[in-house]
């Protein structure tokens, strides 16, 4: 079950986000609705030869350098039995540009002024 968090800044930003995987983590329909066949196909013929042993969907955090705000994206993961993980991360909401790096939960920093932001847990998702 995925949390949904406050991040708050003391230059007044702040931002509501849903982060983690919930129910629908491990859905391939779900899976699909985020990412392309470029994308899922490929997990698929892995899937189905045997060669995959974990994998998810979940909601990752990016602080997007080009429109300056915090988001949650969707992020697909998935390891192989011979050790190799493949990760995808989708484009920025808000802007559309590439992501380029997941940000951890607790160290958040403000991406209008760089500053440590505060987390307030608010709750779970699903």
């Amino acid at each position: 079950m995925g949390e949904i968090l406050k991040y708050t800044c003391s230059c007044g930003y702040q931002k509501d986000l849903f982060v983690g995987a919930g129910l629908q983590g491990i859905n391939i329909k779900a899976i699909e609705r985020h990412f392309d066949s470029g994308i899922t196909k490929p997990f698929l013929k892995q899937k189905e030869r045997g060669a995959v042993l974990t994998y998810l969907l979940e909601n990752a955090i990016i602080s997007c350098s080009d429109c300056k705000e915090l988001a949650t994206v969707p992020y697909f993961h998935y390891e192989l039995k011979d050790g190799k993980i493949v990760q995808v991360l989708a484009l920025c909401p808000s802007c559309q540009k590439p992501s380029s790096a997941i940000v951890k939960p607790d160290l958040v920093l403000c991406p209008k002024c760089g500053q440590h932001m505060h987390a307030e847990f608010l709750g779970h998702w699903d």
